[in-house]
C-alpha cells in the first residue's frame, strides 16, 4: 500500500504522538519527505539541439534532470518542471 503525502506529513509532525508497531511508516514518510525536498533544490537541465545558426549549435530543447521530460527552450522555459515539479536552475544554461 502506498502512503499518501498527507499521511507522511502527519507522521513527521513533531506534535503527532502516534506510536508505531514498526519503523516502516516512519521510514516511508522520511523517504517521501526527502524526495519532495530534493525537488526544491534547483538543478540545471540538460540542453540539446538539432540545428545550427551562424555556424553554432542552437540549443532548443531542455530535459528535466529529475524525470527526463523534454521541453522547448524558447516556449517552455519553466522555473519548475511541469511534469514532476523539479526546481530548474537556469543560471549556467542561457540564464
Amino acid at each position: 500500500m502506498s502512503m499518501t503525502y498527507e499521511r507522511a506529513v502527519e507522521i513527521l509532525d513533531p506534535q503527532h504522538r502516534e506510536h508505531y508497531p514498526s519503523i516502516e511508516p516512519v521510514n516511508e514518510a522520511c523517504r517521501m519527505g526527502m524526495e519532495a525536498l530534493k525537488k526544491q533544490i534547483p538543478t540545471a537541465p540538460a540542453l540539446s539541439g538539432d540545428g545550427f545558426a551562424d555556424g553554432a549549435l542552437v540549443y532548443d530543447t531542455w530535459e528535466c534532470p529529475n524525470c527526463g521530460k523534454q521541453y522547448e527552450v524558447e516556449y517552455e522555459k519553466h522555473d519548475y518542471c511541469p511534469s514532476c515539479g523539479q526546481a530548474i536552475d537556469w543560471s549556467e544554461n542561457h540564464g
